[in-house]
């Protein structure tokens, strides 16, 4: 029968270094952290666009768009009938008469 002798230093460690495991569990919590905080922020944004929509806060804002965009067309509009460009062909034709 033969005697084997193990060295500690010949032989491979199957026990990872401390600071291998230090680096290793960092990482680990940090992309535990970043996943957490990604799915927080999902989370908020979906709840604040739900809270948003159960409000009556968008009715408000389609009707103030609507009031709006009618402004713009109304005042086009009168631009385009003459508002100012009638007081502009008048002093073109005084200072044409002059």
């Amino acid at each position: 029968m033969k005697l084997v002798a193990w060295s500690n230093i010949l032989s491979a460690s199957r026990i990872e270094p401390s600071e291998f495991k230090a680096i290793n569990s960092r990482a680990g919590f940090s992309i535990f952290i970043f996943s957490f905080l990604r799915i927080k922020s999902i989370f908020l944004r979906i709840s604040g666009t739900v809270n948003f929509l159960k409000s009556n806060l968008w009715h408000l804002e389609r009707i103030v768009g609507i009031i709006l965009w009618t402004w713009v067309v109304a005042k086009i509009k009168m631009i385009w009938e003459g508002g100012s460009s009638k007081v502009f062909k008048r002093a073109l034709a005084a200072s044409l008469v002059n």
